[in-house]
C-alpha cells in the first residue's frame, strides 16, 4: 500500500494571509491556490422529509484540485482524526469540502467516511462548524 507525503488538516482557525501582490502577472504568483479557496464545512444529519419542491441536484466533483482527489481525502478521513478540534463522527454526519473546481461530499456510515451525498430536497441537515483544508508535508 502507497503512503502519503502529505497530510491533510481540517482547521477551524483563521486561513494564513497572503502576502501582498504587487505585481499580479509576476510568474511566483502563478498557479497558486490559496489556504482560505479550499474550505470544509460539517453538517448533521437530522432525517428524511419531504420539502415539496422538485429540482436538479449540483453532482460532486471527483477531482477539486490536481493533488486533492476524493480517494486522497477518503484515505485521510479514515485513516485518522483531520480535524483540528475534539471531535467523533455520528452517523449520517456529512462533510463537504469545497474548492476552485467544484466540491466533494462525504457521509459517515458503518464506522466510515464514503464519498456520498445527501439530497438537500429530501433530507435535512444541520450546521455543525466549517473552516479551510490545509496541506502540509510529511
Amino acid at each position: 500500500m502507497c503512503q502519503h507525503l502529505k497530510k491533510m488538516t481540517l482547521c477551524t482557525c483563521a486561513p494564513e494571509v497572503d502576502k501582498i501582490v504587487h505585481h499580479k502577472k509576476s510568474r511566483r504568483h502563478k498557479n497558486k491556490v490559496l489556504p482560505d479557496k479550499l474550505t470544509w464545512t460539517l453538517y448533521r444529519y437530522l432525517g428524511a422529509y419531504d420539502s415539496g419542491m422538485d429540482g436538479m441536484l449540483m453532482e460532486p466533483s471527483y477531482r477539486i484540485t490536481a493533488e486533492l482527489t476524493f480517494e486522497y481525502i477518503l484515505a485521510e478521513l479514515n485513516a485518522r482524526n483531520c480535524f483540528d478540534f475534539e471531535y467523533s463522527p455520528n452517523e449520517g454526519d456529512n462533510l463537504i469540502v469545497r474548492g476552485p473546481h467544484g466540491f466533494m461530499s462525504f457521509i459517515y456510515a458503518t464506522n466510515s467516511w464514503t464519498y456520498e451525498m445527501y439530497n438537500c430536497f429530501q433530507e435535512r441537515t444541520e450546521f455543525i462548524k466549517k473552516g479551510h483544508v490545509r496541506i502540509e508535508e510529511v
